[in-house]
């Protein structure tokens, strides 16, 4: 027993601690250790860095340094011809290769899984580098936006500063005109008054003409003073409401009005005559049959048709319960029933069963702040986008990317048998 145990012993010392088999090229590093050339090297590389360390002691060294070991190379070479392996139990040994199965098994998973963190860390890359583009692009957007209404403004306000300084010369040129000939009267009355006097003080008695020519003269004198209107209300009334109304040449898009499409209009929906309002009516009415007519679902679309810009309007919704608004493809089905997302032609959000929704695949839970009273639908057709906001406070509900073809209509939805949806007219 004994010597079994002393053999065991050798055959220890003669086993790499990496690889747990016998020495093959056996090196020795700094600390005195002794591996496999190939164990030690795959060991080194695996945990990479300047500086390296000993799997079994754990010194660390600057640099990699080996040297091989003859001695122990010729003492692993008697070993494996004198002695035997030592001797294992069957079942260990059965235990031992189901054991480096798994860790193979694991080293494999290990494989793929860090494929798979190097594809998701590629992926990431790429979103925040598309974030970045998208985040400039948008940032160059907004700042020309708001250097056009900078100019538009400072031009504004140089017409108008121009305008009141015009102003102001023409009421001077006025005000020094009166003040001139204020002064040429004043001179005219000085010089009769004084002849009055004269008159007066004079002992000698003149001839009747003359005191007459004196009073013929002074009734005729009357203030040449022209009215100077100094109140300047064209300057002080609403100017800014002005500058606002002309504003709308240059914000882009304008909200516009919509009209409904009638002839698009399912049976049990009913337009109003100015085609501004829609609503749910109990009885199916008597309508001409067409191609362009929903008849699967509540539909109508809007009569307006885009295939490019930008486009902005708002649909009053407060008095509705279940309304589904947004954009369709032209193309969209009609006859038949379908489930409302992109990949079917419509980018939309709704209200239904008191959950606010937008129509994605799986639908989007929404939170808006508070109930929408109108709702602003915003598209931007050639950069792929549909977005939706409250109207009254423009905070924002969703935004579809996507890219279109084709003609896009205004789409709207409703089942509320009390409430309408109406187009939103611009009160300027």
């Amino acid at each position: 027993m004994e010597h079994e145990q002393e053999l065991e012993s050798l055959w220890k010392e003669a086993t790499c601690s990496i690889c747990l088999d016998m020495f093959r090229e056996p090196q020795t590093i700094d600390c005195g250790h002794n591996f496999c050339r190939a164990c030690i090297v795959g060991f080194w590389e695996s945990v990479g860095g300047g500086e390296v360390s000993c799997p079994q002691c754990r010194e660390v060294f600057p640099r990699q340094h080996l040297r091989p070991n003859r001695t122990v190379s010729n003492l692993t070479e008697i070993i494996q011809k004198l002695l035997p392996m030592p001797r294992e139990e069957p079942a260990q040994c059965g235990k031992d290769a189901e054991m480096q199965d798994k860790l193979v098994e694991a080293l494999d998973r290990f494989e793929v899984m860090l494929e798979e963190l190097s594809r998701s860390r590629l992926e990431e890359e790429a979103s925040e580098a598309k974030l970045k583009r998208r985040v400039m692009g948008l940032t160059m957007s907004i700042k020309y936006e708001f250097a056009r209404l900078h100019r538009f403004l400072d031009d504004e306000e140089l017409i108008l500063a121009t305008r009141l300084r015009q102003r102001e010369e023409n009421v001077s040129a006025q005000i020094q005109e009166n003040l001139r000939q204020n002064s040429e009267e004043v001179t005219a009355v000085n010089e009769m008054s004084a002849a009055v006097q004269r008159k007066l003080c004079s002992t000698e008695t003149g001839k009747p003409e003359d005191f007459r020519d004196i009073v013929v003269r002074a009734k005729s004198i009357q203030s040449t003073k022209v009215s100077v209107d100094l109140t300047l209300g064209d300057f002080c009334g609403p100017t800014l409401y002005a500058i606002w109304k002309q504003m709308l040449n240059v914000i882009s898009p304008v909200p516009i009005g919509l009209t409904l499409d009638p002839r698009t209009a399912n049976p049990f929906l009913e337009v109003s005559d100015d085609r501004t309002e829609v609503r749910l009516v109990k009885e199916r009415r008597d309508v001409v049959e067409n191609a362009e007519r929903f008849t699967a679902c509540l539909c109508v679309l809007g009569a307006e048709a885009f295939t490019a810009g930008r486009h902005y309007w708002q649909v009053e919704v407060e008095d509705n319960s279940a309304w589904i608004v947004g954009v369709a493809k032209g193309s969209i089905q009609r006859k038949t029933d379908i489930t409302l997302r992109p990949s079917n032609g419509c980018w939309a959000v709704e209200l239904f069963l008191w959950r606010y929704q937008a129509l994605t695949s799986p639908p989007t839970h929404l939170q808006p702040k508070r109930k929408p009273r109108r709702v602003g639908v915003y598209l931007d057709y050639a950069a792929g986008q549909v977005s939706m906001c409250d109207a009254d406070d423009m905070s924002h509900l969703y935004t579809f990317s996507d890219v279109f073809t084709g003609r896009l209509h205004p789409f709207f939805w409703t089942a509320c048998k009390d409430g309408s949806l109406k187009m939103a007219a611009l009160q300027v």
